[in-house]
């Protein structure tokens, strides 16, 4: 398995929910609900391209004309370099903030 297969970016998440009981007679009872889930709106984001590409790069310095060929006037260099331009950009985000009224009876 490669290093860390599971690792991912925190996560920041605060949630918050406000109740009222109700009693109606000794048996009944009502509940009023309303429930917030990620009251800051923070981005957590869910996945990141960790796929590096390597490849080799040749770097023709010709300004005269873009598509010259290389030759012994024209040296042209070739490095090593990673080739995803994706590399590291967040892919996915999870949930933003969730609202959310419920209503229980009680019986």
């Amino acid at each position: 398995m490669p290093r860390n297969p599971i690792r991912m970016p925190s996560i920041f998440n605060n949630d918050l929910a406000f109740f009222k009981n109700i009693k109606m007679g000794e048996t009944r009872a009502l509940q009023l609900r309303w429930e917030i889930y990620n009251i800051f709106n923070h981005a957590n984001f869910r996945d990141v391209d960790t796929t590096p590409a390597w490849g080799l790069v040749v770097n023709n310095p010709s300004t005269a004309t873009p598509k010259a060929a290389c030759s012994l006037t024209n040296v042209c260099t070739a490095s090593f370099q990673q080739t995803n331009a994706r590399f590291g950009a967040v892919l996915a985000a999870r949930t933003p903030r969730v609202m959310q009224a419920s209503i229980r009876f009680s019986f």
